[in-house]
């Protein structure tokens, strides 16, 4: 196993790979882990491309190798790149076809070279987007999130913690939990209750947890901002659904959410102390909505499922992936899974 993308580091070190015998094999084949974005902005699209095609190439040749050498029945490959290459350089329709293009030849050479069932399948889609909406703002237009009055020296604060290793994001360091909520959290493209006994700093409380709920979702409708809304009770269930934003939103099309941080990185502030001040404007300025200079990509829910020496009984979701991987070794799926077998395999 090689770690992916959210790794502890970057490198190949042990703490990432397993076993680390197969560490030299990487190194010798110039395997990257992921890239860091910031790499990639500022450079034309030739640089980014052959950029992006190294890494590409590379985890083809290690895929195929690790293969050989385990005898392994089964294999899963990502390539993280097309995610990259279409969040930031949408605009860029040819680089983003050039690097499709590049997977599609790589498949291909997997095909080619096993000649066995294949499943080749998206975590999601992508779209084109405009303009982005920065949640925990939106959230303080409306009243439900407060910020400390001494916000500017409390983010001054922040970035000097962060660098010492302290987790908690910028933005949250400068909200008032006491008079708070709710708040957004941009990992999840969802709005949390500030619910006692279950946040820290809780206000609100299980009886007034379902009101509150019902408010907050009738207002965020009444933006226009979304195309759909969710209670995470009517998609999730299970003894960790719990942890899930309390709200689930799909926004519209062209709209992007952002955090505080993303939406001052996205406006060109790259370094620490001008993100800080930049930061500092939006709160004071109050600006819930900001317009992109282009197009940017963004997640979309329609993604790409499709089957190699195989065929789909039913219209597949990525719910079916993995019933149908298990059904492929003759293994049949838990009770509590979501999905079924959707995939005739030909073997």
């Amino acid at each position: 196993m090689v770690a992916g993308m959210f790794s502890p580091s970057n490198k190949l070190e042990e703490k990432n790979v397993f076993p680390p015998s197969i560490i030299p094999l990487l190194r010798k084949l110039n395997y990257i882990i992921d890239i860091d974005v910031s790499e990639l902005k500022g450079l034309s699209r030739k640089e980014v491309y052959d950029k992006l095609s190294s890494i590409i190439e590379a985890r083809t040749e290690v895929f195929k190798s690790l293969m050989e050498t385990s005898d392994a029945d089964f294999g899963v490959l990502v390539y993280t790149e097309a995610d990259r290459v279409q969040h930031l350089f949408w605009y860029d329709k040819e680089l983003v076809l050039k690097i499709y293009e590049l997977i599609d030849k790589q498949i291909s050479e997997l095909l080619n070279y096993f000649d066995s069932p294949m499943i080749v399948a998206s975590d999601h889609g992508f779209r084109g987007v405009r303009r982005g909406v920065i949640g925990n703002l939106l959230l303080h237009e409306l009243g439900y999130l407060k910020f400390k009055d001494d916000y500017y020296k409390l983010l001054l604060r922040s970035i000097l913690r962060k660098l010492k290793g302290y987790r908690p994001t910028i933005e949250y360091e400068v909200v008032d939990w006491g008079r708070t909520l709710a708040y957004f959290r941009r990992d999840t493209w969802g709005f949390v209750l500030n619910l006692t006994g279950r946040q820290p700093n809780g206000v609100i409380s299980q009886k007034e947890y379902e009101d509150v709920l019902h408010k907050l979702m009738s207002v965020l409708k009444s933006t226009n901002l979304f195309d759909h809304l969710y209670k995470s009770s009517e998609l999730y269930q299970g003894p960790f659904t719990y942890k899930a934003p309390d709200i689930m939103v799909i926004p519209l099309q062209d709209i992007k959410l952002l955090s505080l941080n993303e939406a001052a990185e996205m406006t060109g502030a790259d370094k620490a102390i001008k993100r800080i001040m930049t930061i500092k404007e939006i709160i004071k300025g109050g600006g819930t909505v900001i317009t992109f200079n282009k197009e940017f990509g963004e997640h979309d829910l329609t993604g790409i499922i499709g089957v190699y020496r195989g065929y789909f009984r039913t219209e597949p979701t990525i719910y079916d992936i993995a019933p149908s991987i298990l059904g492929l070794f003759r293994i049949k799926a838990p009770s509590y899974t979501d999905g079924k077998s959707a995939i005739e395999f030909n073997v």
